[in-house]
């Protein structure tokens, strides 16, 4: 990090530096010619932005490590983190971890990399027999791990207080994406995400310098932070024990207020626990130093046709678009749906977080809402491939009076 790393307490910036960065418009061919040529000179790990419209950057690729032909297969654990289980919890979410996985397998099946779809539980959590039961009946391994520090062992407890907020101590189940070496990556995520399009090149391109990657939730984002929390409900790692080993440190001090987490300027947001830190860890923490970086990004937006974040060197994050990976349905999306610089069909994960966009199994709906709604039929189009395959009715969706009707799945 050099002279912009520091152990001692920083001040946060006076503002949300938020400036235009304009994408690329070199044709794609002339672009792939002028790496060619820059390789040539030794400039092979450059990376850049193309956001025309259609066309743009899913994140900052690394040359050289886009999915396909001589594409080394990668081992990958896809971790649902799953803090209530499954077998105890309401009907609708029954058929949500039933879709999850389903979306998962097929995209599994057009991958080249290995994929281990497995639902991550507290040990502390009744009945694990009957958990894993349930799960296994989906095709989901079960993987009950311990809290590395309950809220009770925190040390500082003003902020064993905030971080009682939001899934409180079991936001730590999003770490063991960073512990398990057995793995070349890990995707961590909610189970109201859908999985739509295989995602080898996201794989392939999280990668060093890159530890992890995933998107900035600008809207949760407050003025004066350094960096954008990171939404957590799907995000990759590349799997480090002394990774976890730190964060786990880190949480264990819990030392995080309005100034973010250690004063560093980053991590004073709602689900801090892992939104924050890992926004912070992975942007201005490195394992094998004391102390965080000081450098700020460049916040922009984060969809095409807007304002790209430009990452200090430093970080170790590499945020993507937000119109293809962890979608929420947001009124900036919504406004570059209109404009046309991107569109439905880019989407590759799709989460149904916050109240934009209901999730499927609360029979809410949304009118005029072209994203949301394509979706949500996609949703319930796979919940009928799931009902088709085990032999269940799948046309009772939503009853009369607007309550949604379960498939019925035998989990036990």
């Amino acid at each position: 990090f050099g002279s912009s790393f520091s152990g001692t307490d920083v001040a946060l910036p006076s503002t949300n530096r938020n400036y235009e960065i304009l994408p690329l418009m070199i044709p794609p061919v002339f672009m792939r010619l002028l790496f060619l040529c820059l390789c040539k000179t030794a400039f092979c790990t450059m990376k850049t932005h193309m956001g025309t419209a259609h066309k743009s950057a899913q994140f900052l690729q690394p040359l050289g490590t886009a999915a396909g032909e001589g594409t080394v297969p990668l081992k990958v654990a896809i971790m649902i983190v799953a803090p209530k289980g499954l077998a105890h919890s309401a009907p609708g979410w029954h058929d949500a971890f039933a879709v999850l996985a389903h979306s998962v397998q097929q995209v599994a099946r057009q991958s080249v990399h290995t994929m281990d779809l497995m639902a991550l539980v507290p040990d502390t959590l009744p009945n694990q027999t009957n958990e894993k039961k349930a799960f296994e009946k989906l095709g989901i391994l079960f993987k009950s791990v311990p809290i590395p520090v309950p809220l009770s062992q925190v040390e500082d407890r003003a902020g064993a207080e905030i971080l009682t907020g939001a899934l409180g101590e079991y936001e730590q189940l999003k770490y063991y994406g960073a512990a398990w070496e057995e793995y070349d990556r890990a995707v961590v995520m909610d189970a109201d995400v859908l999985f739509l399009k295989p995602f080898d090149d996201l794989l392939q391109a999280t990668t060093a310098p890159y530890a992890a990657s995933g998107v900035y939730d600008h809207e949760m984002d407050i003025e004066g932070t350094r960096f954008p929390p990171i939404n957590t409900g799907f995000f990759v790692v590349v799997p480090n024990k002394r990774d976890f080993d730190k964060l786990v440190s880190i949480y264990r001090r819990g030392h995080i207020d309005g100034n973010g987490w250690d004063d560093s300027g980053t991590g004073w947001t709602y689900g801090t626990g892992s939104q924050g830190i890992l926004s912070y860890y992975y942007n201005q923490v490195r394992p094998d130093a004391e102390g965080f970086s000081t450098d700020s990004p460049i916040k922009g937006i984060d969809y095409p046709g807007m304002s790209w974040t430009k990452q200090p060197a430093s970080s170790r994050f590499l945020p993507l678009d937000r119109s293809v990976y962890n979608v929420i349905d947001t009124k900036p999306l919504q406004k570059a749906l209109k404009k046309g610089s991107t569109d439905v069909d880019r989407v590759s994960v799709f989460h149904f977080a916050g109240g934009s966009c209901p999730k499927p199994w609360t029979c809410l709906s949304v009118e005029g809402d072209d994203l949301c709604n394509v979706m949500t039929r996609r949703w319930w189009n796979l919940r009928s491939e799931v009902a088709a395959a085990r032999g269940l009715d799948f046309v009772n969706h939503c009853s009369e009076d607007n309550k949604y009707v379960p498939l019925g799945l035998p989990l036990s």
